[in-house]
């Protein structure tokens, strides 16, 4: 058997040979396949290995009308995460943190943690639609998560919007 590189080589060469001769979408599949059956045996593995799949099926996404607003957004946020409200600006919120004694401080710290991670996926979620897999390696880049699963801090930020119910204006 010839090296298989040579022989594709060889067979790009004789197609894209004839292309000028013949028109974009104009083809001559029977003079194509029996160059190729006189060159290439049939046991090779490559012949049978390419075939068309479909691509994955996407299923609507549910998006709540209240994530596409941003006041609404950082009013979840700040409902959901009581440490948001120490401060209007970030500097603010660290310099009360930082104020509390050290097993508040703590969990204060995992709860601004926690709701930068919530952030960040309601943002890339719901206004850029991406999917958890992306999301959770994105996380995992910016955050040390420690023992968790990636996918696990994604649908649990998730499972803590869906059940959000806004209250209205």
């Amino acid at each position: 058997m010839n090296d298989l590189n040579a022989v594709v080589a060889d067979l790009l060469g004789h197609l894209h040979s004839t292309a000028p001769n013949r028109s974009k979408f104009a083809t001559q599949p029977a003079a194509d396949r029996a160059y190729i059956r006189g060159r290439v045996d049939a046991n090779d593995s490559f012949i049978f290995g390419h075939q068309i799949r479909r691509p994955p099926a996407k299923f609507p996404r549910r998006v709540p009308m209240w994530t596409q607003s941003q006041v609404k957004r950082e009013n979840f946020l700040r409902d959901t995460y009581p440490v948001l409200n120490l401060g209007t600006t970030s500097r603010e919120v660290q310099q009360a943190i930082e104020r509390l004694p050290k097993r508040q401080r703590g969990i204060a710290e995992r709860q601004l943690q926690r709701a930068a991670i919530t952030e960040i996926v309601l943002h890339s979620f719901y206004i850029h639609m991406m999917r958890q897999g992306t999301i959770a390696r994105i996380l995992r880049r910016r955050f040390p998560l420690g023992r968790k699963n990636k996918l696990e801090v994604v649908r649990n930020a998730l499972k803590k919007i869906r059940d959000y119910q806004p209250a209205d204006d």
